[in-house]
């Protein structure tokens, strides 16, 4: 469930993740690169794969949830819990168990990876996912805080996450 691509500068890390998201999606990749990168490019914009690039700027409440400032219609500014990238695709992976769904973290040890991931960072283990016999689950704290009905989070075993990793 969860890879990580590593190697010096330029061999090939994030090409590969290409193969390997459609392999986990389709159970194999076009040996022609202009196929596969239309599939690919196809299953971007469906939503079944998302690429991210982890930076020192990447935070918990960009990736997970965070509180963010809303203007309305009238000027005012409202703050609401939003749902990061990675809540989000897990979202819609539990709503779609049927199909594999694959997160892309490109440069995955340039940001700050525990304050990314924060508490879910046990979740991502394979044993730890939902319907799993050790199943966890969290209540965040953004939507546990706005929310005392919230639902508790955990990390469906449909998603797939591919980092790549720099080793210079």
């Amino acid at each position: 469930l969860n890879l990580i691509l590593y190697g010096p500068p330029g061999t090939g890390k994030t090409y590969n993740t290409v193969n390997k998201a459609l392999e986990i999606i389709d159970g194999k990749a076009p040996k022609e690169r202009k196929e596969a990168k239309k599939c690919y490019d196809a299953l971007l914009k469906e939503g079944r794969i998302v690429f991210t690039t982890f930076h020192q700027s990447m935070s918990y409440e960009d990736f997970v949830e965070g509180i963010k400032p809303i203007t309305n219609d009238d000027g005012t500014v409202v703050y609401e819990v939003r749902d990061g990238i990675f809540k989000k695709l897990c979202d819609v992976a539990k709503k779609d168990a049927a199909n594999n769904y694959v997160l892309i973290i490109d440069e995955i040890n340039r940001g700050n990876v525990s304050q990314i991931f924060g508490e879910l960072i046990t979740l991502l283990e394979d044993d730890k996912r939902l319907g799993t016999d050790n199943e966890i689950t969290v209540n965040l704290p953004y939507s546990s805080a706005m929310n005392r009905n919230a639902e508790p989070f955990g990390v469906p075993k449909n998603l797939y996450i591919i980092g790549t990793m720099n080793t210079a």
